[in-house]
């Protein structure tokens, strides 16, 4: 089985702010394995601790799931890396500097970095748990079940950078100035990142199916990040767009 992929990769000129919604989802996230004797709330709890936050025990539940109900042949390609965030935090970086010049690669890496790390912390800093399913026969009989599973997450409230990054960049003429433009803003967007509450709630679905004896599985895993990213991301695709009005 192969990963599944949540979104098409960020391409060269799409802005910064839309890059890191759309990096964050096109890494390859494995379709969720049934877990055994849980309900559909549990399971999604295991999902959203592993793929969300990629808490080591629920990585480790999710990854001995696969292990113990999927074909030996497709297992690796499902288990979820035990760093999964170290690996997010090194492809959005790669294809951020990919797009760029060798003059603005080295000018800006470090501050790319530090935005990114800031962005995958907060990401990580989520937290998600299941609020209640909708439980519904399946077409396809055999004792299973189809369950809608509504959950609630409280994310970081980003508060974007303010007016003044955004003019630096819009008035920047050189590359001196568009780096130095840059710079500001990147280190305010991790700033924002770092240091927003985790206070702002929203709530999401995601559809299951399976049974409590024989365990719950998903083909839509994005439905479970989808919802944490475009949180994050929103506010800074919001004043990155006002201020090129």
């Amino acid at each position: 089985m192969t990963a599944t992929r949540f979104a098409a990769r960020a391409r060269a000129r799409r802005p910064l702010a839309h890059a890191l919604a759309a990096c964050a989802l096109s890494l390859g996230i494995p379709l969720a394995a049934h877990a055994a004797s849980l309900t559909p709330e549990q399971t999604v709890d295991v999902y959203l601790g592993a793929i969300v936050n990629n808490d080591a025990a629920k990585v480790e539940q999710f990854n001995a799931t696969v292990r113990a109900t999927a074909d030996p042949k497709d297992a690796e390609n499902m288990l979820l890396p035990a760093n999964m965030y170290g690996e997010m935090r090194e492809q959005m970086l790669g294809q951020m500097l990919a797009v760029m010049s060798e003059s603005g690669r080295e000018a800006l890496a470090p501050s790319l970095d530090a935005m990114v790390t800031a962005y995958v912390g907060a990401l990580q800093r989520a937290q998600c748990k299941a609020t209640g399913a909708k439980r519904t026969p399946s077409e396809g009989g055999k004792g299973q079940e189809l369950a809608t599973v509504s959950f609630e997450c409280k994310v970081p409230d980003v508060t974007p950078p303010g007016d003044e990054a955004m003019k630096m960049r819009a008035d920047a003429k050189t590359d001196k100035q568009r780096f130095a433009a840059a710079k500001t803003m990147l280190a305010g967007v991790a700033r924002a990142f770092n240091d927003a509450p985790v206070s702002r709630r929203v709530t999401a679905q995601v559809e299951m199916v399976g049974s409590d004896s024989k365990g719950w599985t998903t083909d839509s895993p994005e439905s479970l990040l989808k919802p944490v990213v475009d949180a994050l991301s929103g506010p800074v695709v919001a004043a990155v767009a006002a201020a090129r009005q």
